[in-house]
């Protein structure tokens, strides 16, 4: 197993994707924060305007400007940029889909197998990959957003405890949604199939919990904590940094709890799958 893992990140460094998927992490944590800035200049410049403040047409839409212009700092704008359903979460999961489900066309995989590599050690050492690089590239892009964050907006008050529950989240979760995307590469060996399914579901999972976590807030203190194994309703703590210690432990048990069972269960069936 050591020499199967040891060959495909050697692979994977010689690979394109290895200088792409920085990049990728640095621009989108650039640009995001900068969007929010933008929105924070465009919102400074019209309420600056006294025709529109006696207009009362626009009066009531600049009081609504005033009141995001309150909330538009360099910590709310980190922390939204956070989320699987934002734009880096999504890119990232599906490059990874794409580069696990690519050998099916090359005929990687095959080669492997023909050279005697055990298909279970083939999955699970394409899966260790593929987290490694989808971790390693959250970190450029959460490090690369707090510093465009802080720069654009000034100083950043932000906790300890509120960094400890971003970094635990962030892993998990994305941890999660990798073995997803490298389940669904295996089972479909579609490349459109597999990126569909890579970016929707952080999407549509997160836009449904979002509709839903009120009512969840709301009940009793163990539905929620049983919510919080779902890795989307984990993005709501994600976004706001704040999680009590219950959250912080069933969180990350959950994620490699689902990661477990899925690269076993993707293992399992890639045994059994004809590759020809």
């Amino acid at each position: 197993m050591k020499r199967v893992l040891s060959a495909d990140f050697f692979e994977f460094r010689k690979s394109n994707l290895f200088y792409i998927v920085p990049i990728i992490a640095v621009v989108l944590g650039f640009i995001l924060p900068m969007l929010y800035f933008g929105l924070f200049a465009l919102l400074n410049y019209l309420s600056g305007f006294e025709q529109l403040k006696n207009n009362p047409e626009f009066s009531a839409a600049l009081s609504s400007l005033d009141s995001i212009l309150t909330v538009l700092n360099s910590k709310s704008v980190f922390l939204s940029t956070l989320p699987m359903s934002q734009g880096f979460g999504v890119v990232i999961i599906g490059i990874m889909g794409f580069k696990a489900v690519r050998p099916f066309g090359t005929g990687i995989y095959r080669n492997k197998i023909i050279a005697k590599i055990p298909r279970g050690q083939i999955y699970v050492s394409e899966s260790v990959v593929c987290v490694v690089a989808a971790e390693v590239s959250m970190i450029i892009y959460t490090v690369t957003s707090a510093l465009t964050s802080l720069l654009a907006f000034g100083k950043m008050e932000i906790t300890g405890r509120e960094i400890l529950t971003v970094c635990v989240l962030s892993v998990s979760v994305y941890m999660f949604y990798t073995a997803v995307a490298v389940y669904t590469a295996f089972f479909s060996r579609s490349v459109p199939l597999t990126l569909v399914i890579s970016i929707l579901l952080p999407v549509l999972t997160q836009t449904i919990i979002s509709f839903v976590s009120p009512v969840i807030m709301s009940a009793p203190e163990v539905t929620a904590y049983i919510m919080t194994a779902l890795p989307s309703f984990q993005c709501i703590y994600m976004a706001s940094a704040n999680a009590p210690d219950a959250v912080l432990i069933i969180a990350p048990l959950a994620d490699i709890l689902w990661t477990v069972l899925l690269t076993a269960a993707g293992a399992a069936h890639f045994r059994k799958k004809d590759i020809n």
